[in-house]
């Protein structure tokens, strides 16, 4: 089983692991009972090469798993923290996380904002920023409704602020990372500043900011 994830040189196998996919919700544990049979929980697998298709449709496999488990983002997360993970084990969640954030009622949604910055690994945590929160805030921006992401953006500025410091804090750092990376700044960007920080844009246009992934 570890031959349909893991490849050498360009062959490609997502198609192997999508076989998985229409099964998880009939087999709601179906996405560790993969991991442990493949082997990619153990401590090696970060060394392994694997398709970006593959760690997408793991993190389905997860979502779906979580899904019926009936978890919460915050749960996902402080698993996360007390047993760390790496490799496509980690990438994996990162991505399962995705839907169940973006699906998450506000409230949840901004706890689990809170419980990523507070995780003690900064390398999982700078990853959750760049998988996961890169792809959440920028579609909450753009496909909640303008009241409900006004009050979530609200929110987390309180947990991130201020952002321009010489040693950000941890939240600030994700919303670095985010800012960094996303495909649509100009509308992301005046979603997360404050009124007085879009005023001055020579912080967030900086090459130190701007380069934080």
């Amino acid at each position: 089983m570890r031959t349909l994830i893991y490849r050498r040189g360009a062959t490609p196998c997502g198609p192997h692991v999508s076989i998985f996919a229409p099964h998880a919700a009939a087999y709601p544990r179906l996405a560790t009972a993969f991991e442990g049979k493949a082997g990619i929980d153990q401590p090696t697998d970060h060394e392994m090469r694997t398709s970006e298709d593959v760690a997408l449709i793991f993190g389905e496999l997860f979502y779906s798993e979580w899904r019926a488990e009936g978890l919460q983002p915050t749960d996902v997360l402080g698993a996360l923290d007390v047993e760390p993970r790496d490799g496509l084990s980690l990438i994996a969640r990162l991505n399962g996380l995705v839907p169940l954030l973006i699906q998450a009622y506000p409230k949840e949604l901004i706890a689990a904002f809170g419980a990523s910055a507070r995780m003690v690994n900064a390398t999982a945590r700078a990853m959750l920023a760049r998988v996961t929160w890169a792809r959440v805030l920028p579609s909450i921006a753009s496909s909640w409704s303008d009241e409900a992401a006004t009050a979530v953006f609200s929110a987390l500025r309180q947990q991130y602020e201020p952002l321009f410091e010489k040693k950000p804090t941890p939240a600030a750092e994700i919303v670095h990372h985010v800012l960094a990376q996303t495909q649509d700044f100009d509308k992301l960007v005046t979603r997360m500043l404050s009124e007085r920080e879009l005023l001055d844009p020579a912080p967030w246009w900086s090459p130190r900011f701007l380069g934080a992934a």
